[in-house]
């Protein structure tokens, strides 16, 4: 198995359990971003869009998706979560 291969493998399960952790270690503190008035913006927005769907592409797309969509998709996901954060304790 190439190192590459290796490395999307141990992404594909880290970043999804780690989206998870990450609202079960914040507790009564990550409430408002997972289960606030801006969760859906959260979960579909930073989770899905921004870390499920660029993972899934880079590791089931090959040479089908152009390695722009992914980093696009991060990217909105990441300011989905500066927004998140900002408008939940604005």
């Amino acid at each position: 198995m190439a190192a590459g291969q290796r490395y999307r493998r141990i992404l594909s399960v880290l970043l999804p359990a780690g989206a998870l952790g990450m609202s079960i270690l914040l507790g009564s503190a990550g409430a408002p971003l997972t289960s606030g008035p801006l969760a859906p913006l959260f979960w579909g927005g930073l989770v899905v869009a921004g870390l499920v769907v660029p993972l899934a592409l880079d590791l089931l797309g090959g040479r089908w998706v152009p390695a722009v969509i992914p980093a696009v998709l991060v990217l909105v996901g990441g300011f989905i979560l500066r927004y998140v954060v900002v408008m939940t304790h604005a």
